[in-house]
């Protein structure tokens, strides 16, 4: 976990000790690498954009590694466009940026040299990107909004579209995150928070609630959680779908009935108790 406290970056590991890592220019665009040990950042001098409230936008074609345990500066790295986002690669064998005109950029993390284009680079105008846990699939966010889901060889398995409105041309996209089966994919554009099946190609159910001033934060795990805030209040949503079952009948406390079965439930699918515990409803 990062928090940004300028000029240094506080980091702490899964047992919540402190390093805390002197970082120049840091620009407010960053991601740890799968082990934890090094941490790539946007340089942002000279920030431009309008200020808004106490944040400013970084704009900004300099990346920089830096090795968390002795602060040291490992690669410094440059593109010709600005970049917005950066990715590891699972494995932490390469590290990946999208700049502002959508073009995706990879470096070795051995030898940080330009690695050619991956199958997975084919389209134009990315807008963001993410890997699978196991780097089994990737889901490449357009500027339109819309969702490619992709397996290693990058061919598209699905595409979903979320539909959201552009602002200012461009529809905003955060990283989306994948559950740790690859079942599931869980996005945030404009802040509205869906849950995607990955092979059925369908949202799960209505948008989270989630309030447009503040971000959706998820995580990949084996118990997969989402946070989101509704007024003064954080929100903690269970996406572990294996206990929607047990919940959902506990909650109820029976069966629906064959009306509710008729008009809810599964086409072409008898009548049959879904919850086990309970008897059929009249």
């Amino acid at each position: 976990m990062l928090q940004w406290n300028e000029p240094r970056v506080n980091v702490f590991t899964s047992d919540l000790q402190r390093r805390d890592v002197s970082v120049r220019d840091f620009g407010g665009l960053f991601s740890l690498s799968p082990d934890g040990e090094l941490l790539a950042h946007v340089e942002c001098g000279s920030p431009t954009g309008q200020p808004q409230q106490e944040f400013f936008v970084c704009v900004s074609s300099d990346l920089r590694v830096v090795d968390l345990g002795d602060g040291q500066v490992l690669a410094e790295l440059a593109v010709d466009e600005d970049l917005h986002m950066i990715e590891w690669h699972p494995d932490g064998g390469s590290l990946l940026a999208v700049d502002r005109i959508g073009q995706i950029h990879r470096w070795d993390t051995t030898s940080w040299a330009p690695l050619s284009p991956d199958p997975l680079d084919t389209a134009a105008d990315v807008n963001t990107f993410r890997y699978s846990p196991d780097a089994m699939f990737a889901a490449r966010v357009d500027i339109d909004g819309r969702i490619d889901v992709l397996d290693s060889s990058g061919a598209i398995r699905v595409q979903l579209d979320a539909n959201r409105p552009a602002v200012n041309g461009v529809a905003h996209a955060e990283q989306p995150w994948f559950s740790i089966d690859n079942q599931y994919l869980l996005t945030s554009h404009d802040r509205s928070v869906r849950l995607w099946d990955i092979e059925a190609g369908v949202q799960v159910g209505a948008p989270f609630p989630n309030d447009i001033q503040v971000s959706a934060g998820g995580r990949s795990g084996d118990v997969l959680e989402l946070v989101t805030a509704v007024d003064d209040n954080l929100l903690i949503w269970n996406l572990d779908t294996s206990t929607w079952f047990d919940t959902a009948c506990e909650a109820v406390g029976r069966n629906m009935t064959q009306s509710e079965w008729d008009q809810f439930g599964p086409n072409d699918t008898e009548y049959r108790a879904t919850c086990p515990q309970y008897g059929i409803e009249a």
